[in-house]
């Protein structure tokens, strides 16, 4: 993320329209060459947490605070919220086939998780089934939430494991709430990835392990958080069974508190954009390379990929989730394409009280891009801006870099204030985007690329 210098007062009421691939002015020099997907506009300064949680997912167009947003999946410019800001595509851009990273939904929470009260509670895949005996490259994800405070460590996510009869093991491992991943090589050392994050915090995370035959690889809410390298070997055949919430001994001492959703397994080591891509999406249960998926929807541990299915034991329930999930699987339908020459969408300045945002909880404006070989320095790609005056602007700098002026406040009588300007070395493919700009008192501008 970068933050840009802080300039006090409201954003300028501007009359112009909002332009998706150039400012108002419609200019050859501004004009974005590439795709565009999914522009969104928010009325309040959202968090990096906020923009991670549903930047892989479509929206329904109902979201709190989300005052515009066009996703073009209809093939028209048309704004999807209720305040009917609808755009018209200009020049000669076309909407097509769109290959964005995202999931269908619509920020729906995940139907269930199980509860777990950290002395008995677990799920336990009986009979150690066949699909789960991994000893290859593997990945296993899930979604937990654990109190504040005091972990009684270890306080197991999931495991394969029972005393001296070890595969793999994801758990919190001290009373601070740092997570670990760790993989155990048959006849080497294993190899633990810890955290440095804590997650003790009472809110939900996503947690990865990854394994691929020589390192283990731990991912917090799909960012690298911790690596351990051992001697390369297949993992331990081990005859333990997968549980969920404990290890194969059900001691209390290794007991989960909180709530877990969403477990996964994988016969792959996954890569960050393959976690980041699903995390906060439901499957299906057909995915490549899942080889078990419980997310306790239908009311049961029932696996969704094959006959793995857990019991729950102990007391475990399950409980109303409110893992940030979408539901569904199914790529964007259609993105924007734009020439570089005079190809916009054009949003009329009608419903002012909607687009105009001046003041209040702040800005934020997100969108899918991939840029072109005809990109040029100064493509615009979200514009409330032309010649004489701005309100808001998100913009590619051209293939060295990226030049990000966004929410700054700028009035043909006042020139002292500029909007900020961050620059990036960036490749030219596929990027998510937000810019986003604080409450009206502090002025805040920051990036998230």
């Amino acid at each position: 993320a970068a933050t840009g210098p802080t300039t006090t007062g409201p954003l300028f009421d501007t009359t112009d329209s909002v332009a998706i691939g150039n400012d108002a002015a419609l200019a050859a020099a501004t004009a974005f060459a590439g795709e565009i997907d999914e522009v969104r506009i928010w009325d309040v300064a959202r968090s990096q947490v906020d923009i991670q949680t549903d930047m892989n997912t479509t929206l329904v167009g109902d979201e709190t605070n989300l005052v515009g947003y066009w996703n073009f999946d209809d093939g028209t410019g048309n704004d999807v919220t209720l305040n009917g800001s609808h755009g018209t595509v200009g020049g000669g851009a076309v909407i097509a086939a769109s290959d964005t990273p995202l999931s269908g939904g619509g920020g729906a929470a995940g139907a269930n998780s199980v509860l777990l009260d950290g002395v008995d509670d677990h799920v336990i895949m009986a009979g150690d089934p066949a699909a789960l005996k991994l000893t290859g490259p593997m990945t296993v994800e899930a979604w937990f939430k654990h109190p504040t405070g005091a972990v009684a460590s270890p306080a197991v996510i999931a495991s394969k494991a029972a005393p001296e009869n070890v595969s793999w093991v994801m758990d919190l491992w001290d009373t601070d709430g740092r997570l670990e991943f760790g993989a155990f090589g048959d006849g080497v050392a294993p190899s633990f990835a810890q955290s440095v994050q804590t997650v003790n915090d009472g809110l939900w995370h996503h947690a990865a392990g990854v394994w691929d035959g020589f390192e283990a690889r731990l991912y917090i809410d799909g960012v690298l958080d911790g690596v351990g390298t051992t001697e390369a070997a297949p993992l331990t055949d081990s005859t333990s069974e997968v549980v969920i919430g404990n290890d194969a001994a059900l001691a209390a001492a290794a007991a989960f508190l909180g709530e877990i959703d969403e477990v996964r397994m994988w016969d792959v080591a996954r890569s960050q954009v393959d976690i980041q891509n699903d995390m906060n999406a439901t499957l299906v249960g057909n995915e490549t390379n899942l080889v078990g998926y419980w997310n306790f929807d239908a009311g049961t541990a029932d696996d969704l990929v094959g006959a793995s299915h857990g019991t729950l034991g102990g007391g475990a329930t399950l409980v109303t989730s409110e893992a940030p999930l979408s539901g569904g699987a199914a790529p964007a339908v259609q993105a924007l394409a734009l020439d570089g020459v005079d190809d916009y969408v054009d949003v009329a300045d009608i419903a002012d009280y909607d687009l105009n945002i001046t003041s209040g909880s702040g800005l934020t404006v997100e969108t899918w891009f991939r840029t072109s070989a005809a990109s040029l320095p100064d493509n615009a790609l979200v514009f409330k801006w032309d010649s004489s005056d701005a309100s808001y602007a998100l913009h590619w700098g051209g293939h060295a870099r990226s030049a990000v002026r966004h929410t700054g406040r700028r009035h043909p009588t006042d020139r002292g204030l500029i909007p900020a300007i961050q620059r990036w070395v960036l490749a030219p493919r596929g990027r998510s985007m937000a810019g986003r700009h604080g409450d009206a008192l502090r002025g805040r501008h920051r990036c998230w690329v």
